[in-house]
């Protein structure tokens, strides 16, 4: 059984080892027309705002691929929480990120489908190619630009309702382990354990970190140990373990080492499971509720 009332209302920070109390929050039921204020961003490869994208396509339904993007002064975000509601994706990135970041007078959100943008654009981009997403006229337009400035393709995908983008809440419970590794290897590691079992369990001792395929008669688990140049860092409290669904941690690694060289997991057990992928002038979390046990 997966627990995922962990997750719905999981959309700020874990705070390792402390204690938060749960803040109030209201929601708004009320759908309100889109109204996109003007912006516009460059991102300096085209590559690489396709490949956030299909991070975000590989945990969208088949029905549902609506996600809510925000642009404002702090930079360009967005809070996806895949339709099972199992795992919650967090992106940013700060100003600094972009080559060019003309940020509205008032942050502005918008909603599109993400499937949709992305047969409409090219799917393989040339190097030193560009993307330029802009807010004008109460519209969004994404278009790409080659290595020499030259109009490559464009794309105004269509707005949607809004989805609830709430304020803050903090949950509370302690991180007993955190390792930080090499994103590639990791995924490595899953995919290779997995076999034909829909779960693995992630078990942290004071000296390890072990992927192992779980509920299946077969048996096969991959090995950090602290001497392993593949584990860079190992904080354990308490030993920890974690089983999960396999398909939305290996979705995740598969694309997040697009855009990241390491991960850090931190572990409490049978809590969720928060990775945090290390990206320049920015961050991408992704929280995955546990199978528990029973």
């Amino acid at each position: 059984m997966v627990d995922v009332d962990f997750l719905l209302d999981l959309l700020e920070d874990v705070r390792g080892g402390e204690s938060v109390e749960e803040e109030n929050v209201e929601v708004s039921n009320e759908v309100e027309e889109p109204r996109i204020e003007d912006f516009k961003i460059r991102f300096p490869d085209a590559s690489y705002f396709i490949d956030v994208l299909r991070l975000l396509k590989a945990f969208s339904g088949y029905y549902e691929d609506e996600v809510t993007f925000e642009v404002g002064e702090d930079g360009f975000k967005t809070k996806f929480m895949e339709p099972s509601r199992i795992a919650l994706i967090k992106f940013r990135l700060e100003p600094y990120a972009f080559e060019e970041f003309e940020a509205p007078a008032k942050a502005t959100r918008f909603t599109i489908g993400v499937k949709e943008l992305l047969r409409s654009l090219p799917k393989r981009m040339p190097r030193g190619s560009y993307a330029v997403l802009e807010g004008f006229e109460g519209k969004v337009r994404v278009r790409i630009y080659g290595a020499y400035g030259e109009l490559l393709a464009e794309a105004e995908p269509r707005l949607l309702e809004e989805e609830n983008w709430t304020s803050e809440v903090k949950v509370s419970w302690s991180i007993l382990a955190t390792a930080r590794l090499s994103l590639d290897d990791l995924y490595d590691a899953v995919r290779t354990v997995k076999g034909s079992s829909e779960r693995v369990r992630i078990k942290v001792s004071h000296d390890m970190l072990v992927v192992e395929r779980f509920g299946d008669e077969s048996k096969a688990k991959a090995v950090f140990t602290t001497n392993d140049p593949r584990l860079y860092e190992l904080e354990v409290q308490r030993e920890a373990k974690v089983i999960l669904s396999v398909k939305y941690l290996e979705n995740f690694l598969k694309y997040a080492r697009k855009l990241a060289d390491e991960v850090k997991l931190m572990i409490a057990t049978d809590k969720p499971l928060i990775a945090e992928a290390f990206i320049p002038s920015g961050g991408l979390k992704f929280y995955q509720a546990p199978v528990i046990e029973g």
